[in-house]
Order: structure tokens, then sequence, then C-alpha cells
């Protein structure tokens, strides 16, 4: 009896043959190969979420980039969570605050201030005015900081809220940086530390007493210098920014001198930009002209009272590179203070000369100004001299005028 299971030709009869998977790309038409994986019984299997080949190795990269991805979806869904918290919590601080605002349980119903040197605090109070049912929550700062800052000693002013129902006002005053002396009038002004005026300063000089030297004292008082021989056209109003040209050339002297020698300077004269001069609290008068090489006008100033100490009465450094200076050679004469008005005394008569400004006078007047200075002697006159002075020593030549050239180097003698 013949076998069911005969095989005819080259294939297997009633017994299906499994066709190899073939996974690769084919090389030129030849039709070959580039590789071959044949796919092991058994099917297809998951593993890391991904679908693999029973047998087969999932790839590594693919399986962290997919828990990588996964992580980053996970914190974009905690921040929107977060980010949404955030917001519903403001609306409502926001909607809170708003009803606070407006309750009747911090209605303001008392406004305090604190005094300060030159203001009252019930002063202060008087200035604010709130509209009607403003809550310490509501209350417009701003209107009540104008408001305060109308009283021209006020250069700011901070708020506290006294819950449920006080405001209290703290006030900072303006420090006087300078007295400036009108030129008619009688009056001076007091302009403060950020640029702005102040208030008028009555001035009562004494019988046989001087304005300036009446001013100079009250100056002394709140601590300022001061500014003399202002052009006519000067006309402060208490709270505005000063926007003089000279008085503002003669701040600017002060901002750059070093702050020794700046606590140094008792007044200042600006009657105009380019022609500003100052006095020392040694009495010493000394010629600045504009606001430019200041620290160098300094240096000479101080290289000449080194020099010559109480001698000396006038310092010229309109031009720095050729400075002069007035000294006295006599022993009579001792050292003025500018604090209290003073200038030279002589010491045999007891006489005081205030320096006058020689800029606009000639060798003859000059002389004669050191004339009036000692009060005495034609010998002690011929004594008063200027010389030009140079920045290393400076050596006063007697009745001899020096002059010296500067260049990059220093000073040197050129000659009479």
């Amino acid at each position: 009896m013949a076998s069911r299971g005969t095989q005819r030709g080259s294939g297997t009869r009633g017994k299906s043959e499994q066709k190899p998977s073939v996974v690769g790309s084919k090389v030129g038409d030849t039709g070959g190969i580039l590789s071959t994986h044949r796919l092991p019984r058994g099917g297809i299997r998951e593993q890391g979420g991904l679908k693999v080949a029973d047998g087969a190795m999932p790839d590594s990269t693919s399986v962290g980039g997919l828990r990588t991805h996964e992580a980053g979806a996970s914190v974009l869904r905690i921040v929107a969570i977060v980010s949404a918290g955030l917001i519903v919590l403001l609306l409502v601080v926001a909607i809170a605050f708003a009803v606070l605002a407006h309750t009747s349980a911090f209605v303001i119903d008392a406004v305090e201030a604190v005094d300060t040197e030159h203001a009252k605090a019930d002063d202060l109070v008087r200035l604010v005015t709130l509209e009607e049912g403003a809550t310490l929550l509501s209350v417009d700062e701003a209107a009540v900081r104008e408001a305060v800052q109308k009283n021209p000693w006020i250069a700011s002013v901070s708020i506290e809220r006294v819950f449920p129902d006080t405001l209290r006002i703290h006030a900072t005053e303006r420090t006087p940086r300078v007295m400036v002396l009108m030129g008619t009038g009688g009056t001076a002004w007091l302009l403060g530390d950020d640029g702005h005026w102040i208030e008028p300063v009555s001035l009562d000089a004494a019988e046989g007493e001087a304005l300036r030297d009446t001013a100079l004292a009250k100056a002394v008082e709140y601590g300022a210098d001061l500014v003399t021989n202002v052009p006519a056209d000067v006309a402060p109003q208490a709270g505005s920014a000063c926007t003089d040209d000279s008085i503002l050339a003669a701040l600017s002297f002060e901002e750059q001198f070093s702050k020794e020698f700046a606590d140094s300077v008792v007044s200042y004269s600006a009657p105009g930009v380019d022609d500003i001069s100052c006095v020392l609290s040694n009495g010493v008068e000394v010629s600045l002209g504009s606001a430019t090489s200041v620290s160098s006008k300094e240096q000479i100033v101080r290289n000449v009272l080194d020099e010559y100490g109480g001698q000396v009465t006038y310092i010229n450094v309109r031009v720095p590179t050729r400075p002069t200076f007035r000294y006295v050679n006599s022993p009579y004469v001792k050292e003025g203070s500018g604090a209290n008005g003073e200038s030279a005394v002589d010491t045999r008569t007891n006489e005081t000369t205030h320096i006058q400004d020689t800029e606009s006078q000639d060798a003859e007047s000059q002389d004669s100004a050191g004339e009036e200075g000692l009060g005495t002697s034609q010998q002690d006159a011929q004594d008063s001299q200027d010389a030009q002075v140079s920045a290393g020593g400076m050596d006063g030549i007697d009745s001899t005028s020096m002059s010296y050239d500067y260049d990059a180097s220093g000073y040197s003698y050129a000659g009479m």
C-alpha cells in the first residue's frame, strides 16, 4: 500500500513550507541581499513599551528616549497645574483686596505726622485732604506726598498705615546747602541740597555792620555757605528748582572740590559763570574763574597756602597754567577769618581791612589796596606784592613779578 506522504519533485505534498522574512536592502541590479533576519517562531511580544519579536533585544536608545519624553510631559503637566493654581490665587487675592479696600472697617479716621526741625506736625497734617470714605488700602499715596511737599522744607514723604484707621506721615527735610544774598531788599534765600529753593531769610544788620557779614553769620547758623553778588534777575520761588547759571557754576566748584577743601570755603561770589571766586575760612580770597580744571586749581591754592601760610591775602587761579598770588611780607599782619567776615588785621592799629577784588584794578590801584591793607607805613605798602608762582616751589621775589610758562612737564621760568 503506497504511503500518503509521497514526495513529488522537489516539494513535499500536504506540508506548507515557511518562507523566510527578509530585512535589508538590495545592492545594484543583482538582486543580492545585504542582510537577512529570520523571525523566530513564537510571534511578537511587548517589552519596555515597544513591540519586539520573541528572542530579539529592544533598542535601548529608543526606550530611553521614550522615558525622557514621558518625564518631560509629566513636568509640563505639573507646571500647568501650578500656574493655573497661582492664577486662581491671584484672582482671589485681587478680589479680596478690592472688597477690603472699600470696606468701612479700614476707613481713615485719623491722620498723624511727626515734627521735623522746621515744620510742625499740625502744619503738615493740615496740608492733607482725603477723599470722603478713603481707607488705608485705597488712599492715594501720591496725592498725600504731593500735598505735604507743598511745604518747601520737605524733600520726601513716607506713609505708614496703622490699622485699623490711622494714616501716619513721616517727612524728611531738605538740608540747606547755600544761602544766596540777594542784591536788593536785605534778604537772602536758602537753597537746599537737592537744588530747590527753600525760603527767604530776613537779615537785620546791626548798626555799623555790613550786610554781607550779617548774611555770613546767618549762613553759618544754617551750616551753609554764603553766595553773594548774584545777577539781579535771580528770582527764587519756594519749592522750585534753581536754574540760575552763575549759582549753579558756584555749586559746581563745591561738588568738584575735595571734601576737605570744600569745607574750608565759607562763601562764593557769583556775578557770572566765568567770574566765580570764593573766600576761605582763613580769610584768603581765591579768584576761580569758570568751573573747569577744578582739581588743578585746588592743588595750586593748596601749594601757595603751604608755602606762604598766613602771609597770603589773594590767589588767582583763573588760568591754572599761569596762577598769581598776593602776600604781605610784614610781621605786623595776622591771618584773617573768612568765617566771621574778617580779613587781614594790622596788629599795630587793630584795623581790619576787607580784601578787595583786584581783577579789574590796574597795578597802581593794587599797590594802594596793599597799602590800605597794612594801614600805616609806605614801607609796608612796598612789601605788599604780587608774584606769579610755580607748581613745584613758589618763590615770591621782592618788588619783582616773575613769569612762568607751562608745558607738559610742568612750570618753567620764562623771565621778567
